[in-house]
């Protein structure tokens, strides 16, 4: 049985910790996580049509990814 298709609760810590990896490397946060490792600019669209521009230093699930200074930009429409 794949880890993806396993519940969280039926997994062991070795498991748990091979699946988060395999998230974080084929997922939607494979952007930030590539970004971070080659120190690569990103572009993240923010609400009410604001985005940021800048390099990602860290990023976690559950918060805002933590940049330096960067380009903020936004259009009224």
């Amino acid at each position: 049985m794949s880890l993806l298709n396993k519940p969280k609760s039926e997994m062991t810590p070795e498991e748990l910790q091979k699946r988060e990896e395999e998230e974080f490397n084929t997922g939607p946060l494979s952007v930030l996580t590539q970004s971070v490792k080659n120190n690569t600019q990103v572009l993240i669209n923010c609400r009410n049509n604001k985005k940021l521009l800048g390099r990602v230093k860290a990023f976690d699930r559950a918060s805002p990814p933590c940049s330096p200074p960067g380009t903020a930009t936004w259009c009224r429409t």
